[in-house]
């Protein structure tokens, strides 16, 4: 036998990565930003189109607008999901790995999120009646599902339960979250959470969804899955739609603005309750969140100086990237002024 034939062959050395890429890392790199970036240009563009060409439209009755309002959203978010899963090459079932946690992993990360998107809205209510103070018109709070009619309401509650937590985990965590999280993580989640924010288009809301898009996408990173943010999103939207169905219930207007001639006792007895569910769920959380999520730090781990130098200065430098940001703004602090 040759002698050569028992040699193990030498291992190949592994190509040493450059602390800071070079010039063909760098645009390969601008360039997966710019594919994450283009599916909220194509959604920013169409729904601005949409709303000029809807004007000329003949009304409809409110539950029928209701409809065609959700099955438009709907078809331009699956547009951008599958224009994301396919410039970035993401697998769609891999979003939904069901290895190394349970039920109980869903329901921790709806308590701890819920406390936290509690405290995040007062916070925005108190910055939203700041702004209110120097712009009369144009900042106020929002209730996304209340309607001009019985019937529309209540279609849009079926949607913000069962629509919503579904397709915008999907869009939001699973094609945004996972297609930037190859560099930087903390990147990744940040990015994730204020793009959730500026999606659902309004001042409070950003403040709100901004924080729970943080707690969604750090336990999504965890467990490598959306399953975990697709059972808090869904809990945290139907616990808002059950209290506005009790409001309903108790003949309190849930789009009335509180005044003096709209407090009445059931209007406190609720104030009541909401008040003292809130103050339940931000205890909650400070107890789940500090065992829950004690440990991110170990799948969430620092950037070292390559993820750093692939991180924030290059998003910043890819075009498509700022576009997506003019766009954003001006979608939650210029449109309400128009």
């Amino acid at each position: 036998m040759n002698e050569q034939e028992n040699v193990t062959p030498m291992p190949q050395p592994i190509p040493e990565i450059s602390e800071y890429p070079d010039k063909a890392e760098r645009k390969q790199i601008r360039r997966l930003y710019n594919k994450n970036a283009l599916m909220f240009v194509i959604y920013y563009v169409t729904v601005f189109a949409l709303s000029f060409i809807l004007v000329d439209l003949p009304e409809f009755s409110p539950p029928i607008e209701a409809l065609i309002n959700i099955g438009l959203t709907l078809s331009l978010e699956i547009i951008c999901i599958v224009v994301g899963l396919k410039v970035l090459k993401l697998h769609f079932g891999s979003f939904f790995k069901r290895d190394g946690f349970g039920i109980s992993t869903g329901l921790k990360t709806w308590v701890c999120s819920q406390g936290v998107g509690y405290a995040a809205s007062f916070i925005s209510v108190i910055i939203i009646m700041v702004l209110s103070v120097f712009v009369s018109d144009g900042f106020e709070l929002v209730n996304p599902v209340a309607q001009d009619s019985t019937g529309a309401t209540i279609i849009m509650m079926f949607y913000a339960s069962l629509g919503a937590p579904i397709i915008e985990e999907i869009l939001c965590r699973g094609v945004l979250l996972f297609g930037l999280a190859k560099y930087n993580r903390r990147m990744a989640i940040v990015v994730s959470a204020v793009m959730f924010g500026f999606f659902h288009g309004n001042m409070h809301q950003f403040i709100y969804t901004t924080a729970l898009g943080l707690i969604f996408a750090i336990v999504d990173l965890k467990y490598k899955s959306i399953i975990p943010s697709i059972i808090a999103h869904f809990g945290i939207n139907t616990t808002s739609v059950i209290l506005q169905l009790i409001m309903m219930f108790l003949g309190i207007d849930i789009t009335a603005t509180a005044s003096v001639e709209t407090i009445t006792i059931e209007y406190i007895i609720f104030t009541l309750i909401a008040v003292g569910l809130m103050l339940l769920f931000v205890t909650l959380a400070i107890v789940v969140g500090v065992t829950h999520l004690k440990r991110a730090r170990e799948y969430i781990p620092r950037p070292n100086k390559l993820g750093k130098t692939r991180g924030y200065p290059l998003l910043f430098s890819s075009p498509l990237v700022w576009v997506v940001i003019v766009l954003s703004i001006f979608q939650i602090a210029v449109v309400p002024l128009l």
